[in-house]
């Protein structure tokens, strides 16, 4: 009998004899050599329960490796501790939770700016640039599994990566800043102000799981823009969120090199949305009341 699970899962709560391989390691296959070495024996796989695939691709893993004789625990733990049969292990009358969907507890959330990041990316018909904006303020809050909050941009920080050590690393540099781009001189900030946000119906924690709208303020004009977030909640009661999206700069007047604004470009076509991949980094949370 292989329990399937990961060794802390196992620790807590697994069936009586039976031991430990975990499916999602990348040595599952040697350990499973280690403990069932002659592969003409019977062997049992089960896992979480019957909405969890563990099991089934630890069964496909060792049929394809050579095993003869694989079953399914059909149900798995969850089965066999509803129907009334005993558990070993350190925490057997615990419920675990499944880590399945996201759950926020309401309170603030530090942002750390210094772990947080904005990348950007833009691009023209032959190259692609990109490198990293800093944010120079953040506050986030959760209320009702609402998320709030507001995000300073410092627009004088944006660097470039691509063209390090380039003699044009900083002709492109000092482009960005210039009234072509983002004008910083003039605003040397830009901010982000959620003004809604939800959970989606199924908020599984490795998926997008919310909806965030908000404000946008670049450049001296302010327009609206969503976008997905994929957030997740660390051992430690961080909070770590994720959104890759796309921007069209020409909503905030940046319209430089835009073929919806301006004829015969030539090489100086550039193209209208910026991609951005932002993380979100928060130390734990610090109260439930706001």
């Amino acid at each position: 009998m292989v329990d399937v699970l990961t060794k802390s899962h196992f620790r807590r709560a697994h069936l009586p004899g039976a031991v430990n391989a975990c499916v999602f390691k990348v040595d599952f296959l040697e350990t499973m050599e280690q403990a069932v070495s002659d592969k003409t024996e019977t062997v049992v796989v089960y896992g979480s329960s019957e909405s969890s695939m563990d099991a089934l691709v630890a069964e496909e893993k060792l049929l394809s490796a050579g095993y003869g004789q694989v079953l399914v625990l059909e149900g798995g733990l969850k089965a066999w501790s509803e129907a009334g049969f005993a558990l070993e292990g350190e925490a057997v009358s615990e419920k675990s939770d499944t880590g399945v969907y996201l759950c926020i507890k309401d309170g603030n959330y530090p942002v750390d700016i210094t772990r947080s990041t904005l990348k950007w990316i833009g691009r023209n018909a032959t190259t692609t640039h990109f490198g990293h904006v800093q944010l120079s303020d953040a506050t986030l809050q959760v209320k009702n599994s609402s998320i709030n909050g507001v995000f300073t941009l410092d627009m004088e920080s944006i660097s470039n990566e691509n063209l390090k050590g380039d003699k044009f690393h900083p002709v492109l540099i000092d482009h960005l800043k210039s009234d072509d781009f983002f004008f910083t001189r003039l605003f040397p900030h830009a901010r982000f102000r959620i003004t809604d946000s939800h959970l989606l119906e199924k908020p599984f924690r490795g998926s997008p799981n919310y909806k965030i709208a908000g404000d946008l303020l670049l450049r001296g004009k302010t327009a609206s823009l969503d976008f997905l977030s994929t957030v997740n909640l660390t051992k430690k009661g961080c909070l770590l969120a994720e959104a890759h999206f796309d921007l069209d700069r020409t909503n905030w007047g940046i319209i430089y090199g835009s073929a919806r604004f301006f004829e015969f470009l030539g090489m100086h076509l550039v193209y209208d949305l910026i991609s951005l991949e932002l993380r979100i980094v928060t130390g734990p949370r610090q109260d439930s009341a706001i």
